[in-house]
C-alpha cells in the first residue's frame, strides 16, 4: 500500500515507505486514540524526480520525512491494509421475530 507526504527538498506530494512506530504504546495509540501521532512514525521518501520536467532525482529520496511533513502524510488505499485505519466489520440489522 503506497504512503504518500510532501517532500520537504522539492516540495511535491511523492510516495513514501510505509510509516512504523518504533513502540507498540505508539502504535495503538495512533489506531485507537488519536491520528495526530501519525508525526512520531518513521517513514522514508521513495525515489522520486525533481519535478515534471525534471527528470533528475531528486535529493530528498532514501531520507526521513520530517515531523511536520509526517503529521499530513496519508495512504492512497487505506481499505487494502487491515492494519491502517480499517473500521471494524458492520454487522447485519437484527431482525426480532
Amino acid at each position: 500500500m503506497a504512503w504518500r507526504a510532501k517532500c520537504y527538498e522539492c516540495q511535491q506530494e511523492t510516495e513514501i515507505s510505509r510509516p512504523f512506530f518504533e513502540t507498540k504504546d505508539l502504535f495503538l495509540a495512533w489506531t485507537l486514540l488519536e491520528k495526530k501521532i501519525l508525526e512520531k512514525a518513521v517513514a522514508h521518501y521513495e525515489a522520486h524526480q525533481r519535478s515534471a520536467g525534471d527528470t533528475r532525482s531528486c535529493g530528498g529520496a532514501g531520507k526521513i520525512v520530517p515531523r511536520a511533513n509526517m503529521l499530513l502524510a496519508y495512504p492512497t488505499t487505506p481499505d487494502e491494509d487491515p492494519t491502517w485505519g480499517r473500521q471494524a466489520p458492520r454487522r447485519p440489522p437484527q431482525t426480532s421475530n
